[in-house]
């Protein structure tokens, strides 16, 4: 009987030293798997990665704000200072007009009641079609196709025949639409609440993917990866195809605007003229983030002597641009460019190389820059507040030609063939001709 009580309680013993012998050797295998992955990070990140070796020349169209254009040759001034035609609208054009082949699209209004888009014919101005929004827009409208995708401050999205203006299907986000609709291999991208993926043709949901208290600044994409700047100024590269996150990290400063892209360099723009490059195609491994912060505690309590790896994804920071705000305008394949608003109220456009941040070339411009550029053949285009356009040469920034439209302009105009169509933010849209050389 005596053998038989003790038989339970020798099992037990067995199975509670098995116990403790597995929860030993797991955290013996954690610590030493932490232990690793620091000394990889160690080895492998506490430096930037060295500038590229090659010459990066493709170019590349991936805009902050993107105003379409069919015409792609160099542009001289307008053959005279008078406007082809001028249309009246009688409140402000804040955003930039866009156009396809047929049709100029307008959105006109600053309140929920006269927030409205327009489509009009580019010969003439005269409008074709007008759609009552009924909520402020602050983006351009995305054409993709036949439809053309508009955003609402109140978080509608809403998909619209660009021949006839019918609306083909409408959505609501979860806040405020932050940014043109991005569309590729037909999936339509926005950042509202969090960043989604939609059929274009329907606006079913793909996937969603929350960020840190929603999507702030328009989105941008290349490389199968979407780039996204969220509210808590923390960036995230998320993958198109299935809408998982690849890397994110705090920026240092408070972001001014979205993304530029330039081949693998994604690059963001903010207070006091500071600027950040990631390595687009940058990946995260698991638990890094873990490790980096205890690195950095560590570092500072004098534990350790070496400092903290710099993120996954690093290439270069510029801090030397100065001014009130940069507002990052988009990328080529060797540089990205930048509005740069002063603090007495003047303003730069500056490029900055792909392989280390280094200033290629600045232009002045007596008033702020718009919010956004167009990219011409060899050329890139801006506005300025007091109303005047500038052409300024990728390559060295010379400036080709600078227009005087006659009315203050908060963005970018559009071109159609060599009309230089410009809506200002006293509620006249305006054409002029261009020449060819």
């Amino acid at each position: 009987m005596a053998r038989s009580s003790n038989a339970p309680t020798s099992a037990a013993a067995r199975r509670h030293s098995l116990q403790r012998k597995t929860v030993f050797w797991l955290g013996i295998t954690a610590v030493l798997w932490i232990a690793g992955v620091s000394v990889w990070n160690t080895l492998r990140l506490s430096l930037p990665p060295p500038s590229p070796t090659t010459t990066i020349s493709a170019r590349e169209t991936q805009h902050v704000v993107q105003p379409s254009s069919v015409f792609l040759e160099p542009l001289t001034l307008p053959t005279s200072t008078g406007a082809v035609w001028t249309q009246t609208f009688h409140q402000p054009l804040i955003v930039p007009p866009v156009v396809d082949e047929h049709r100029i699209y307008v959105v006109v209004g600053r309140t929920s009641d006269d927030t409205r888009v327009v489509a009009a014919r580019p010969e003439t101005g005269e409008p074709i079609w007008t759609l009552p929004l009924g909520s402020v827009v602050d983006h351009p409208a995305t054409i993709a196709g036949p439809l053309l995708y508009v955003g609402t401050r109140s978080g509608r999205l809403l998909a619209i025949e660009a021949a006839t203006g019918i609306v083909r299907w409408s959505l609501q986000m979860g806040a405020a639409v932050a940014g043109p609709a991005l569309v590729r291999d037909g999936t339509l991208y926005v950042g509202s609440s969090d960043l989604a993926a939609l059929d274009a043709a329907t606006g079913k949901t793909r996937w969603r993917h929350k960020v840190g208290n929603g999507v702030a600044w328009p989105i941008a994409m290349d490389h199968d990866v979407v780039v996204v700047l969220a509210a808590d100024s923390h960036f995230y590269l998320v993958s198109a195809g299935n809408g998982k996150r690849r890397l994110s990290f705090p920026l240092w400063f408070s972001p001014a605007g979205g993304s530029a892209i330039s081949q693998r360099v994604v690059a963001f723009a903010g207070t006091r003229g500071m600027v950040q490059a990631i390595d687009l195609q940058g990946t995260e491994i698991p638990f890094e983030k873990a490790v980096r912060w205890w690195r950095t505690r560590l570092y500072l309590w004098e534990v350790i002597n070496s400092p903290p790896p710099v993120p996954r994804g690093y290439l270069w920071q510029q801090r030397k641009l100065g001014g009130a705000t940069a507002r990052a305008l988009g990328g080529d394949g060797a540089a990205t460019y930048y509005a740069v608003d002063e603090e007495t109220g003047g303003g730069r456009v500056v490029s900055l190389a792909n392989g280390d941040g280094h200033v290629n070339w600045q232009a002045m411009t007596r008033s702020r820059v718009g919010r956004s550029a167009v990219f011409l053949a060899d050329l890139i285009v801006v506005s300025s507040q007091s109303g005047s356009v500038h052409a300024f040469e990728i390559a060295t920034g010379e400036r080709v030609w600078q227009f005087d439209v006659g009315h203050p302009l908060s963005a970018a105009p559009a071109f159609f063939g060599d009309l230089m169509i410009a809506g200002s933010t006293d509620g006249s849209l305006s054409a002029f001709r261009l020449a060819s050389p």
